[in-house]
């Protein structure tokens, strides 16, 4: 039987393809329902009325496509809530307890059920399925109109939380009751009005690190969150709720909840094969295509070199999610275009390797800064050693860590944690940095995101092995370790540690930021200490911007004296957000004006709109001390800028505070900045 020729790629289908953005937030498949993957935890989130209601994975393994898939599928019964309110209940849970007392935990938890439902009835009128005119005999929802009609998701649970939380003091023990039993009557009465077949609803929750500071009381109220997601779903058939969490969240969640068995049957991992992350890579790459190949291999031959060879250098170096698997192949893609081949060429692979391990240990450190701050400094460490290490080694490594005066002085919230061989491999087997091989060398890395570490996975004679992904930017040999010299000196070398020029050493200018946020916070609101919230401001934007910003001045005049703006900073960034804001508004200079109260003005937003023009750009911010809940005065202000190509951006007290806490854990700011201005967008367009 004669074998079918392979597909033949027309003229400069390489030179046009194009693989997308890897952040399903700006990528193709926002508009393109072609490009989505079906997975397994994508089924189950699709199947309404399933057990699995708690979403977890990894940066990059397609939470928030699966919401874009989901919604895509029927909008009018689908809600979205994007929730910004985390920081914000710091005040209602007490940071001295360790443990949250029942009764308050579970006002919490009855508090974001009754949003919850107050949503899912804002979404009914909205789309036509209720009406407050014809609700009888619904008469608790009737009462429920105005948190249902004036506050969105956000607001009404921090109003919900004041009042029940509020009323656990002892003098109002009356009021609680009385908060108690309302919020039971309504819970039921709107669970009652969901059996019409029009109001079947799915609410999506996603995105909730975007005001995640990565405090203790914030763990507290996600764990509140998702007890109340649970919950609902098993007293309501018809409202079905999704919440999407990141894995090193979930992992705080599950090391502080007494009661986590609760939750532990209705949480699902979103794992990917090699087979779905294949055919993510053919639908994207065929996608200009008219003529187009199979899925399956039959795209992937023709757009890669290797008949099967180039799959195995994609699939064994990068780690099983579909971030990593889309940047690796679009590194490779960029090379390919850029020598003008007719395919992928297993050179550009190689040639990509670098690049992509370094920009993947950037994200790793990134990604658990919260969990474990300043996670770079014990990773780099292993810089030119080996891929494998036994037992013996790992314990001289610790050793010789823990002897190192900047590790101990930045990790000592959690390296001591982590002092035996057996709970260092735990760690980097968790965070996805190692895996374990048995003494058959079969290795086993960690593949779904709510499996804990197994003690069975690990014996004597295990060897921990770094995961390529990772071997270039560490420059590793491919040798095994059996010990380290005691004269062996641990090197520095690798990835880097950025700081502004001002600061020599990395614990120098994180006590500077410490510094900082301790005067932020005591701060009085005023006119009196008005300049000195401007110097804390400026400090702000050179600490944490400094990889953009540059020649920060305060108090620039212009040059006829009419205009004095309190911070002028130069936008010179090659990537990420600041390249957009350059890019989109011409801001090669950015303008912050700062606002020692809690209240803006017309006359606020008026002052930043008059230093906006084509010279300086069109893009700046307002530092204030209010927030977090943007009141919707102020987005009509800003959109009247909007309408004239410009944005100001607001930086609440919050805000500030997030961006001086990640810039101390040793995360970029730049993800908080740009989910800030991509809320302000759509509020505005």
């Amino acid at each position: 039987m004669k074998t079918p020729s392979a597909f033949q790629l027309p003229k400069d289908s390489v030179k046009k393809a194009d693989l997308g953005q890897s952040f399903a937030e700006y990528d193709v498949v926002r508009t393109d329902s072609m490009m989505f993957v079906e997975t397994p935890s994508m089924r189950a989130a699709a199947g309404r009325g399933a057990s699995k209601c708690i979403f977890v994975g990894r940066r990059g393994s397609g939470k928030t496509a699966t919401t874009y898939y989901l919604k895509d599928r029927d909008s009018k019964r689908t809600a979205l809530i994007l929730p910004e309110l985390f920081s914000s209940l710091d005040a209602y849970v007490k940071s001295g307890d360790e443990v949250l007392s029942q009764r308050t935990f579970k006002t919490i938890v009855t508090c974001f059920k009754r949003s919850l439902l107050d949503e899912a009835v804002a979404t009914w009128k909205k789309n036509g399925a209720f009406s407050f005119a014809v609700a009888h005999p619904f008469d608790e929802i009737q009462r429920e109109r105005n948190a249902i009609e004036q506050f969105e998701f956000d607001m009404r649970t921090i109003e919900l939380v004041q009042e029940g939380v509020g009323d656990l003091d002892g003098i109002q023990e009356k009021e609680w009751d009385r908060f108690n039993q309302r919020s039971k009557k309504l819970i039921q009465q709107i669970i009652d009005a969901s059996v019409e077949p029009k109001r079947n609803l799915l609410i999506l929750i996603d995105r909730i690190d975007e005001d995640w500071d990565g405090t203790d009381n914030a763990v507290r109220v996600l764990m509140a969150l998702m007890h109340a997601c649970v919950e609902l779903n098993a007293i309501s058939q018809h409202i079905s709720v999704l919440l999407f969490i990141r894995e090193n969240m979930f992992d705080r969640v599950r090391q502080v909840d007494l009661e986590f068995s609760r939750l532990e049957t209705s949480v699902i991992s979103l794992e990917w094969t090699r087979e779905l992350l294949r055919e993510l890579i053919e639908r994207r790459i065929r996608r200009n295509l008219i003529s187009k190949p199979a899925l399956g291999g039959s795209t992937w031959n023709a757009f890669f070199e290797g008949d099967g060879e180039s799959e195995n250098v994609v699939f064994s170096f990068c780690q099983p999610r579909p971030r990593d698997v889309l940047a690796y192949c679009s590194f490779a893609l960029q090379n390919a275009q850029s020598h003008q081949n007719s395919k992928i060429m297993l050179t550009d692979l190689a040639e990509a390797k670098r690049r992509f391990s370094e920009s993947r240990l950037k994200e790793l450190c990134d990604e658990y800064a919260e969990n474990y701050p300043q996670l770079r400094l014990v990773l780099t460490r292993f810089f030119g050693l080996g891929k494998r290490f036994t037992s013996k080694a790992i314990d001289d490594f610790l050793k010789k860590l823990l002897m190192d005066q900047e590790v101990r002085a930045n990790c000592q919230k959690w390296i001591y944690q982590h002092t035996t061989p057996f709970a260092f491999t735990s760690l980097l087997y968790g965070i996805g940095f190692a895996g374990v091989a048995n003494p058959k060398g079969e290795v086993q890395f960690k593949l779904q995101d709510t499996q804990p570490f197994n003690p069975d996975q690990i014996s004597r004679d295990s060897l921990l092995v770094i995961h390529d992904t990772y071997a270039d930017a560490l420059q590793l040999r491919d040798i095994l370790v059996p010990t380290l010299d005691d004269s062996l000196e641990l090197k520095r070398a690798g990835l880097l540690e950025e700081l502004p020029h001002s600061f020599e050493y990395g614990q120098e200018y994180r006590n500077k930021l410490e510094e900082i946020l301790a005067k932020l916070g005591k701060l009085a609101r005023g006119k009196d200490d008005a300049s000195e919230y401007e110097t804390i401001v400026g400090e702000v934007i050179r600490l944490c911007f400094f990889r953009s910003l540059s020649n920060v001045e305060p108090h620039v005049r212009t040059v006829d004296g009419r205009s004095i703006r309190d911070w002028v900073a130069g936008n010179h960034s090659q990537s990420g957000f600041w390249k957009l804001i350059r890019d989109r508004y011409i801001a090669t200079q950015v303008i912050f004006e700062c606002k020692n109260y809690n209240d803006l003005s017309a006359d606020d937003f008026a002052q930043v709109d008059h230093y906006l023009n084509d010279r300086i750009g069109h893009f700046g911010v307002i530092a204030y001390r209010g927030g977090p809940e943007i009141k919707p005065a102020y987005y009509s202000q800003i959109k009247e800028i909007a309408i004239k190509n410009g944005l100001v951006l607001l930086l609440g007290e919050r805000d500030l505070e997030v961006l001086l806490r990640q810039a101390i854990n040793g995360k970029s700011s730049e993800r908080h900045l740009q989910e800030l201005f991509d809320n302000m967008v759509r509020k505005v367009s």
